[in-house]
């Protein structure tokens, strides 16, 4: 069930009358007021969108981003999770340079995927295999939550 009026007070009241009758329904509410989503959680909302909050971030993303900063959610068993595709360029004295992506740990130390690795010549490699060797210079293009890309960012800056 989605409470979505224009009023935070009444989609508390929607979130509160829909669990008190049926405790599995699954209530999604809007929050106009950041001060409202806590109220509207303990109502009973499973979930909280605050339109504002979800605008602004993207917004700001967008304008530091413009190239590339993508945001897209999916929703992963019933939550949603925000994912981000960013570039990244590989630092000339960083641990990652030289090694194949299986040996860098990209994917399994920070949790993010690599979509793609734009080499010197501007040749991409799109969906690369595990034997393909990051150069210094090469740009990856990946996608992971916030967290994700913000730990390949870390793998892939200059180490020292």
């Amino acid at each position: 069930m989605i409470a979505c009026v224009a009023d935070d007070s009444d989609n508390l009241v929607i979130a509160l009358s829909v669990k008190a009758l049926r405790p599995d329904v699954r209530v999604v509410c809007r929050a106009t007021e950041l001060e409202s989503e806590r109220k509207l959680f303990l109502a009973g909302a499973d979930a909280v969108v605050a339109p504002q909050a979800v605008g602004a971030e993207r917004l700001a993303l967008m304008a530091m981003q413009p190239e590339l900063a993508q945001v897209f959610d999916v929703v992963v068993a019933g939550s949603p999770v925000e994912f981000r595709v960013e570039e990244l360029d590989i630092a000339t004295n960083c641990d990652v340079a030289g090694k194949t992506i299986q040996e860098s740990g990209i994917r399994q130390d920070s949790g993010a995927l690599i979509l793609a690795v734009e080499g010197g010549e501007s040749q991409v490699v799109v969906n690369p295999g595990a034997d393909v060797t990051l150069a210094p210079g090469d740009r990856l293009v990946v996608v992971g939550t916030k967290d994700q890309v913000e730990r390949a960012a870390g793998m892939v800056k200059s180490s020292s």
